[in-house]
């Protein structure tokens, strides 16, 4: 009897640790958010999975697309929670395959592709469960221009020489000018230095 006991313990540890490796390799996709510069010229997505991604990026030729393969068995049953950007990164698409495993999910993912705005170059990291991508435009970087401040519930530079044109105000040479790749907080310094009503404001 003290055998078979042992047998039936043994048969069960066995089958525990087979149950509790099957579900320790199930991985899945949870999150892809993207964070832009705010000129617009890089961006980071960061793809965050239960586990380790095994992966490969490819970028697509005569095309601005990066796709990131997948190269593991991953549910595509429902889709990740997603974000893209508005500068750099204009969609994020994920593609699904029928699977030929017939003991597990119908579909499986085999791909996040990234539409962007203009070809760029590639660095990513991994980190535990994270998966970093680092994108940068290639060639000449572009800059934002004064139609597009608005965007930032700026005026342009256009509207605000008309602006000053109007109320008979000399706006002479500006005390600060912006960086060659400004940033939002770098359009309020610029905006409160060489405003001329509060330099006549701090005169009287």
């Amino acid at each position: 009897m003290g055998v078979l006991n042992l047998r039936r313990v043994g048969f069960i540890f066995l089958m525990s640790l087979g149950f509790l490796s099957a579900l320790a390799a199930e991985n899945r996709v949870d999150n892809v958010v993207v964070t832009e510069s705010p000129d617009g010229n890089s961006a980071t997505v960061v793809i965050e999975s239960v586990q380790p991604l095994k992966y490969k990026i490819q970028q697509i030729k005569n095309a601005p697309v990066v796709e990131i393969q997948i190269e593991e068995e991953i549910s595509c049953e429902s889709e990740p929670f997603h974000q893209a950007g508005k500068l750099l990164i204009k969609e994020i698409k994920f593609a699904c395959e029928k699977s030929k495993n017939k003991k597990g999910p119908a579909e499986l993912l085999h791909s996040i592709s990234l539409i962007l705005d203009e070809k760029c170059s590639v660095n990513a990291s991994q980190k535990d469960w994270i998966l970093s991508i680092q994108l940068k435009r290639e060639g000449n970087q572009s800059s934002l221009p004064s139609q597009n401040l608005s965007a930032y519930g700026l005026p342009s530079v256009e509207q605000n020489l008309d602006a000053g044109l109007a109320y008979g105000l000399d706006l002479g040479t500006p005390k600060m000018l912006l960086p060659s790749h400004p940033r939002v907080d770098d359009f309020i310094q610029v905006g409160l230095a060489n405003n001329k009503m509060i330099e006549i404001t701090q005169e009287e």
